[in-house]
C-alpha cells in the first residue's frame, strides 16, 4: 500500500484482523476460480525490517 506521498507503508494494517479482512475478498474469489492458486506463508524477521527502514 502506498500513501499519499507514493511512499509505501512499512505496516499498512494496524491488526491481524485488518490484515484477515483485506485478504478475506481475495482468498474468497481465488477459492472459486477454476484455477488454481500457489502460495506460502514466510516468516518475517521484525528486527531486520524495522533496521531496514
Amino acid at each position: 500500500m502506498r500513501a499519499g506521498d507514493g511512499e509505501e507503508a512499512v505496516s499498512p494494517f494496524r491488526s491481524l484482523d485488518g490484515l484477515l479482512a483485506a485478504a478475506k475478498p481475495i482468498l474468497r474469489n481465488a477459492a472459486r476460480s477454476p484455477e488454481h492458486v500457489w502460495f506460502s506463508i514466510q516468516s518475517v524477521d521484525l528486527d531486520a525490517l524495522e533496521d531496514a527502514f
